[in-house]
């Protein structure tokens, strides 16, 4: 009895030791840190390890942010859609001021839904479905687009935002002091047009210089086609610079542009420019087949802007496809087209070599015009015969005339040769003005082609086209392309 007295005395001496220690330890939950401290003299002797023999677990990737969901507006672009509704029911075309009212309205609205929708401080590749959503609520037409960019490198946060709207800009949206700012894209021209339709926007590295460049372009309806209008511009702290510009129309045919990259410059791209190439200087009709003009414009950093670097016209291609037929009537126009153009532009050297292909390839093909079609080759001899006598070379070109003036009895082309010669006369100072005036008298080509009269010369050509003399003046003084016209 007495043992088990004494061993219980010493179990509660042994409890009560250690509830004296645990309440002079500090807890470590409470911030303290239990350590061991060192021996002061003895210093633990350095062993060395056994290799590890485990195999190495690999690092597990991190999870990936979740894209952010798109959030769902009762009312997006609510001040867009009330000036929509309001000209529809007005009817006709807005003026200057409500443009400026819609342009006002997308801007105000486009800020609202940034602010409701789209994260400042989350990047916009993991906010997809919220692009998305936005721009399925664009007013408008189907097909408006919201496109993340990178245009300046002091910004983190910046897209394109581009609604479908005639009459409407494009607008650039970026992050600056923590909230969005927003400027309209600029305007062809500066030019505000009802019919004008904000179009496709991308984001390319065109000069090779690391940066991005913003092409945007712009749609113009019109009564018998419409034309695109391609803008190259880059961000700058002084706003938009443009570096590239070019009206392409569809109006003969179609007219396009593509981004290729530039074989001369590493890491830049070359703006390539197809459109129906047509003769301004030349016998030419809308209506009629083209060849297929091209035109290519490079990056200078010399002069800070695209410029043109090759064009050419391919006569193995029509402006309207791959399917259309070149006939030869086709190419013996095109050829003299040619000639036509150099002839008015005063190049004669330039121009002879046209015509001769056209007379040689009419041969070559035993080519005869069909009934009421243009004599091509003939045309081409008379003003091969034409230019000789103008550079003064008399007896090849009066050997080459008479037998134009007496092919055809009775016809407009013949009278023509025949007026030229006597006009011409022995040469000398004016004699190609005297020649051209005798012309003009002895047949009225006016009334020819006003009449369709028939004989060798035909519709497309004309009368101010065949009495033409001097040089024409430049058909444009723009710096930039205008494709696809006679202007």
């Amino acid at each position: 009895m007495m043992e088990r007295m004494r061993f219980a005395r010493l179990v509660i001496g042994c409890v009560s030791l250690l509830v004296v220690l645990a309440a002079c330890t500090p807890a470590l939950s409470e911030g303290a840190v239990a350590t061991t401290p060192a021996s002061p003299t003895v210093e633990p002797a350095a062993q060395a390890l056994p290799e590890s023999t485990a195999t190495a677990l690999p690092t597990p990737e991190a999870t990936p942010t979740p894209p952010i969901e798109a959030v769902t507006l009762p009312e997006p672009f609510a001040l867009t859609e009330a000036w929509l509704a309001e000209m529809g029911a007005a009817g006709g075309f807005p003026d200057a001021a409500q443009l400026q009212q819609l342009a006002e309205a997308l801007q105000a609205d486009t800020m609202a839904y940034l602010d409701a929708a789209i994260a400042l401080d989350v990047p916009l590749a993991e906010q997809q479905p919220a692009l998305a959503r936005m721009a399925a609520d664009l007013p408008g037409r189907e097909g408006g687009r919201v496109l993340p960019v990178d245009l300046a490198s002091d910004v983190e946060i910046e897209m394109v935002v581009s609604a479908v709207v005639g009459g409407a800009p494009s607008l650039y949206a970026y992050r600056a002091a923590d909230r969005w700012q927003i400027v309209p894209v600029p305007w062809p021209d500066g030019v505000v047009d009802p019919n004008l339709w904000p179009g496709a926007v991308e984001s390319q590295d065109l000069t090779g210089d690391g940066m991005l460049e913003l092409v945007v372009t712009y749609a113009l309806s019109g009564g018998s086609g419409y034309q695109d209008y391609v803008q190259v511009f880059r961000r700058t702290g002084e706003g938009f610079v443009l570096l590239f510009r070019a009206d392409l129309l569809n109006w003969a045919g179609e007219s396009h542009y593509t981004l290729e990259p530039d074989p001369t410059q590493a890491g830049a791209m070359q703006i390539v420019l197809t459109y129906p190439h047509l003769y301004s200087l030349g016998f030419d009709h809308k209506m009629l087949n083209h060849p297929q003009g091209r035109q290519v414009w490079r990056w200078d950093a010399g002069v800070g802007r695209f410029t043109l670097a090759e064009t050419e016209v391919d006569f193995e291609r029509s402006a309207w496809g791959a399917d259309m037929e070149i006939t030869i009537e086709d190419r013996l126009r095109w050829l003299v087209n040619e000639g036509e153009t150099r002839f008015r532009q005063g190049d004669y050297d330039a121009a002879l070599p046209w015509y001769a292909q056209a007379v040689t390839g009419a041969k070559v093909e035993a080519w005869q015009p069909a009934e009421q079609a243009s004599n091509w080759p003939a045309f081409a001899s008379f003003r091969h015969a034409q230019l000789l006598l103008m550079m003064g070379r008399i007896d090849e070109g009066r050997a080459a005339m008479q037998p134009i003036a007496n092919a055809w009895p009775g016809d407009p082309l013949s009278a023509l040769a025949q007026a030229f010669l006597d006009g011409y006369g022995e040469g000398g100072e004016g004699a190609a003005e005297r020649a051209i005036e005798a012309m003009r008298v002895a047949v009225d080509l006016e009334d020819h082609f006003y009449n369709e009269k028939p004989g060798v010369l035909r519709f497309p050509m004309d009368a101010e086209g065949l009495l033409f003399s001097g040089v024409a003046p430049s058909s444009s003084t723009s710096e930039w392309p205008r494709v696809g016209t006679f202007d």
